[in-house]
């Protein structure tokens, strides 16, 4: 929220000096003799510290105006309690007589002053604390003397600073603590600037902070100062190293408790958050290019793998290379209710109690792919498929897995998360690649990360074949995998596997099993699967029907998308199969390679390096699709036969323009030859 004038009410009792207090502040000269009521008083906002106009009120404390002194509370931002503190039970009576009455019609924050404490006797302390105990709305309490013009222009300071800098989303009067959404803004500051993510910040990241929100550094004795200081609050707030999350908590503790939360919002602000505390993520941030198109894909940048797993590192507390679910909840505990991306993602989040801590934002990410009119598939079931140990503690293999597969499927959630955690946002998070249109026709696929649907009959194996690739073959753990598949609710589920191209580089295959529903095959095909790098029909050896459902697949699936056919249990058939053999015909009249015989549980070596060799063949079809297109020989040779003639007429002109060139040279030179003879 901005404000163009922050409108203050002054009440109080009778002669308590509220109509001195004003006009001390404008004139700076003490007033013999004020009136009644004074007029209302404006000050230009070049005369304040925030730049804001201030609209002063005086009020009535006579009984027969209280109606209109109420009216008048109603409508201010801000409201000045005056008491005498000169009187001992002036203060006393401000519960009953004032702050009742204006809790009752205004929730806007309220400055607690006592004037005339140039004749003030006694120590009110005990009792402004007590007051501002039971009555959560003050948010200031100040002493001050009209008369010597003491405090005066800071009381009215403040009232614009609770105002334009609220202390109340801060800082609890009543516990006395920082409010729980401050704490989680300040921790998430703090990774921020912890760039060795060591656990405190050195001299070096406490500069750093304090050039990026105050624009200026620190001398080596200021930091000393700090240090001192906080060693002084206690042991867990500094190290030899530097200053922990709980100093840093500390530091902006002491900056509330001197009224100057104006520095703590100076702070926030700077990094993004609102007057609510809300993080409010940058629109440039979902900018992704102009060249969009449905058949561009999504992968994350090298520089954000080595952040993800610098944070992972920082959060394995217990040093066994897998974050479990109390270092996950501690790692997540800066983003929107503490949730991971996977888990924003289930329907359950969305429970009409789930608080709305920045949720709106989400909510029209997870409807928005880059492209309204995108239908996709539910990505992710009861649980997000990766690579687990065998406690089921996610390992870090796993995690970059789960964010590779996040960003090729709900990019704008990644990029949203990866400012929340603190990620360099000067630098691209996530990049296109080139569309997939283009790429055709070298038969050449581009991508660091390949997407697969997975078909197939009820029971023909794709859930083992998710959890195969998770494992990479290995049946340690299998079976917990295989369940997370089994028992999702959604209409898809997705894993993600690494797999080996060659001896320098590796690519991530993640499958989605399509169910066998039709809500969820129509979401399958919608837009000719151009989400779809690779299709892959799985069909049970013993079940001929099983053949016959994937015919009927086959038929929907536009020849840019190539095929590979499965056969599962094969082992248990004895002779010819029929399925195989079905399936054989299909492939055949397709113009696709003959069905794979697979075995989705290995027992043996050489059976997992099998299913191992299946999946990087999946990948390297994906990346040459010509040899797996559902299409006639005739007409893959018309395209081979094009794509010779397109390479052979480049070649041409390349040849040309080379040979053109040289001759230009020749004769450049032959003339300054002739020249110079």
């Amino acid at each position: 929220m901005t404000y163009g004038r922050v409108d203050v009410v002054v009440v109080g009792d009778s002669r308590c000096g509220k109509t001195s207090l004003v006009t001390t502040l404008v004139s700076s000269i003490f007033p013999e003799s004020v009136p009644h009521v004074l007029q209302q008083v404006r000050v230009p906002p070049e005369e304040t510290s925030d730049n804001i106009a201030l609209s002063i009120t005086d009020t009535s404390s006579s009984p027969e105006d209280r109606i209109q002194t109420m009216q008048q509370v109603a409508q201010a931002n801000v409201i000045l309690l005056v008491y005498n503190a000169a009187l001992s039970d002036s203060l006393s009576r401000l519960a009953d007589n004032w702050l009742v009455e204006i809790k009752r019609v205004s929730s806007c924050p309220i400055v607690l002053v006592g004037n005339k404490t140039d004749i003030q006797s006694g120590d009110n302390k005990t009792s402004i604390e007590t007051l501002m105990k039971s009555f959560p709305q003050i948010d200031a309490s100040w002493q001050c003397s009209a008369k010597l013009n003491m405090n005066v222009a800071e009381v009215f300071a403040s009232a614009q600073q609770v105002v334009v800098h609220p202390v109340a989303p801060l800082f609890n009067t009543q516990s006395m603590e920082l409010q729980p959404k401050f704490i989680t803004a300040l921790t998430r500051v703090f990774r921020i600037f912890d760039r060795d993510r060591d656990g405190v910040l050195s001299d070096s990241e406490l500069n750093d902070f304090q050039a990026t929100c105050f624009g200026a550094r620190l001398q080596p004795s200021d930091i000393e100062d700090v240090r001192a200081m906080l060693a002084r609050e206690g042991k867990d707030r500094v190290t030899v190293a530097g200053i922990t999350l709980l100093g840093f908590m500390c530091i902006h503790r002491r900056f509330i408790d001197r009224n100057r939360s104006e520095t703590c919002w100076l702070v926030l602000r700077q990094f993004g958050y609102d007057q609510d505390l809300q993080l409010q993520i940058p629109t440039r941030m979902f900018e992704m290019g102009s060249r969009y198109s449905r058949d561009i894909s999504f992968e994350l940048a090298k520089t954000s793998q080595m952040f993800l797993a610098d944070v992972f590192h920082q959060f394995d507390q217990d040093r066994d290379q897998a974050l479990n679910a109390k270092e996950l909840e501690n790692l997540f505990s800066i983003c929107p209710n503490g949730l991971a991306p996977w888990e924003l993602l289930k329907e359950s989040c969305f429970h009409p109690g789930l608080p709305e801590d920045g949720m709106t934002l989400f909510h029209q990410l997870l409807t928005d792919r880059f492209a309204p009119e995108d239908t996709i598939l539910s990505d992710f079931g009861d649980k997000f498929i990766t690579r687990r140990d065998a406690l089921g503690n996610i390992t870090l293999p796993g995690w970059l897995g789960v964010w590779t597969m996040l960003t090729l499927l709900r990019p704008k959630i990644v990029v949203a998360y990866l400012y929340f955690l603190g990620d360099d946002m000067n630098k691209p998070v996530v990049h296109m690649t080139r569309r997939r249109s283009i790429e055709d026709e070298s038969n050449n696929l581009q991508r660091n990360v390949i997407r697969g649907f997975v078909f197939g009959a009820h029971g023909v194996g794709k859930s083992t074949l998710l959890s195969g690739l998770v494992s990479n073959g290995d049946i340690t753990g299998m079976q917990d995998i295989s369940d997370d598949v089994r028992n999702h609710k959604s209409g898809a589920a997705s894993a993600i596997g690494r797999i080996k191209q060659d001896s320098k580089t590796n690519i991530h295959l993640v499958l989605t099993e399509v169910a066998g529903e039709l809500l969820s095959l129509e979401q399958a095909f919608s837009c000719q699967m151009v989400d779809c790098d690779i299709a892959i029909l799985l069909f049970d050896s013993s079940n001929p029907s099983s053949v016959d459902w994937l015919q009927r697949i086959q038929q929907r699936i536009p020849d840019t998308v190539p095929c590979v056919y499965l056969a599962t249990k094969i082992d248990t058939i004895e002779g010819n199969s029929q399925a195989v053999s079905e399936a054989s015909v299909i492939c055949l009249s397709n113009s696709l390679p003959e069905p794979e015989p697979i075995c989705l549980v290995p027992k043996t070596g050489k059976q997992r390096q099998k299913l191992i060799r299946l999946f990087e063949l999946c990948a390297n079809v994906a990346l040459h699709p010509d040899v797996a297109r559902p299409i006639s020989e005739e007409k893959r040779a018309l395209q081979r036969r094009g794509r010779i003639l397109r390479a052979s007429l480049r070649i041409s002109v390349v040849g040309v323009l080379a040979f053109s060139a040289c001759a230009f040279l020749w004769s450049r030179s032959k003339t300054r030859s002739n020249m110079s003879d």
